[in-house]
């Protein structure tokens, strides 16, 4: 790393530690507060804190399922996105308790002990996934190794059924084996969870932060979040270690600590969602636009002008004419072969700009060849019409003299031809040919003027 990124990354390590501190020393003096003053949440209170808990996480797996399949090659966020699927079992589980305890009155003698088991497993779940996904975040940029990564995936995806399956075997559905966390007649906590397995799952999730932070420099605010999120899990568990009796009231404070924090990353995740939709309206428009423009002139090209032609001419009545202009750079072959390619580009590129900026916000200019242009003047008549393609003809003669600021090799003169549609019966291509004959007539009447196609007169022909 340089300098400037360490520097940067202290900083966002000390602001990460300065506010996960406060939120830890928050967190444990509402607790204190609200023990002393002996206050007593309804009953529904925690089931509602669990189901907030448990929609952010399925509405969070499901935004990193969708952010992955926009973008495959970001294996990281499928991890993620089981993580949070597990979490939303284990939730799910303390739901069934909670809802059989605290809502029906059903007494279930081994209810606390149950909802602390749920509780550690799943502190060891999300630990040990969002590890994995901090690593195949961070190794993006290596060559992939897609059969070593699909190995890992499938690796923890069995480990954390394991950790399912063995917190059942663990907990009071199954006689299999035994976890005394909690003793749920005294509601006190045993001496293991107050050793080993309280003060591990905070050294765990101590070092997950770490390497969360070290890992991917906290260089936005997702992995901030991420990072904070793991400090919330430490305030809970520092919240239940530090207490002799897990009463409901410590409960409450260990679940809500997660809650501000995992609905922050909700946030994050909705704004990258809305990043990618504006990114992607984005990439759609560039990739519309450069469909339908000329890559070197960026005006129209034939694609479109047919199109918006054949639209336009629905509405061509004696009323809303639509006139129809073609010209043709004269001369152009022996520019080209004088002077060469990017001298002839310089010139359609020229003709290009001055036909653009001559014609008014309603009208469409395409570059429909070579050195081919066509344009089409809705409610324009033929007369309005040849005005208009005389006035650019006149500029792009009187603006391309060798001494002009635009630097061309010689005089540029421009043949046009005109035909104007005065019924919707005529077709685009109809229009574009007969448009065609008279800038072929303006051709052999010795170029560099427009010429109004006429119908032929039976009595002459």
């Amino acid at each position: 790393m340089s300098g400037n990124t360490v520097k940067s990354f202290i900083w966002r390590f000390v602001l990460l530690f300065i506010i996960g501190a406060g939120y830890v020393f928050v967190i444990n003096a509402c607790s204190d507060y609200f023990a002393s003053i002996q206050y007593q949440f309804s009953s529904l209170f925690y089931p509602a804190v669990i189901l907030v808990l448990f929609m952010l996480h399925m509405i969070i797996a499901c935004f990193m399922l969708i952010n992955y399949l926009c973008n495959r090659r970001s294996v990281w966020l499928l991890v993620l996105s089981l993580t949070f699927l597990s979490s939303v079992f284990y939730l799910g589980e303390g739901l069934v308790i909670v809802e059989r305890f605290f809502i029906r009155q059903i007494l279930l003698p081994t209810r606390f002990n149950d909802l602390t088991i749920f509780y550690v497993f799943r502190q060891l779940s999300i630990a040990m996934m969002m590890a994995f996904a901090v690593s195949l975040e961070v190794g993006k940029k290596r060559t992939p190794r897609i059969n070593r990564e699909g190995v890992c995936i499938t690796g923890m995806v069995l480990l954390c059924i394991a950790l399912v399956v063995l917190a059942h075997m663990f907990s009071s559905y199954s006689d299999l084996l035994s976890l005394s966390l909690v003793d749920d007649r005294t509601q006190m906590l045993q001496p293991l969870w107050q050793g080993f397995v309280g003060w591990g799952l905070i050294a765990l999730w101590g070092g997950v932060t770490l390497y969360i932070s070290w890992r991917t420099r906290l260089k936005d605010a997702f992995w901030f979040s991420m990072a904070m999120l793991s400090v919330s899990y430490i305030a809970g568990l520092f919240l239940l270690v530090t207490t002799e009796r897990i009463e409901s009231l410590v409960w409450y404070f260990a679940r809500i600590a997660e809650v501000p924090v995992t609905f922050a990353v909700f946030i994050v995740l909705l704004c990258e969602v809305f990043r990618m939709y504006q990114d992607s309206r984005y990439k759609y428009a560039q990739v519309y636009e450069n469909s339908i423009r000329d890559p070197l002139t960026r005006i129209f090209n034939r694609g479109y002008f047919y199109g918006a032609l054949k639209e336009t001419l629905d509405d061509a009545r004696h009323q809303y004419p639509v006139s129809v202009i073609l010209g043709d750079i004269d001369y152009f072959k022996r520019i080209n072969d004088r002077y060469g390619h990017q001298e002839g580009d310089s010139v359609i590129c020229f003709c290009a700009a001055m036909l653009q900026q001559s014609l008014r916000q309603q009208d469409v200019v395409a570059r429909v060849g070579g050195e081919e242009f066509a344009l089409f003047l809705p409610h324009t008549s033929a007369q309005e019409a040849w005005a208009i393609a005389e006035r650019i003809r006149q500029r792009i003669q009187s603006c391309s003299h060798p001494g002009s600021a635009h630097h061309l090799p010689e005089e540029i003169t421009i043949s046009f031809g005109l035909y104007t549609a005065t019924q919707k019966s005529i077709s685009a291509d109809d229009c574009v040919n007969l448009a065609d004959k008279a800038m072929y007539q303006a051709k052999q009447q010795g170029r560099n003027r427009t010429v109004i196609y006429h119908e032929p007169d039976p009595a002459s022909a």
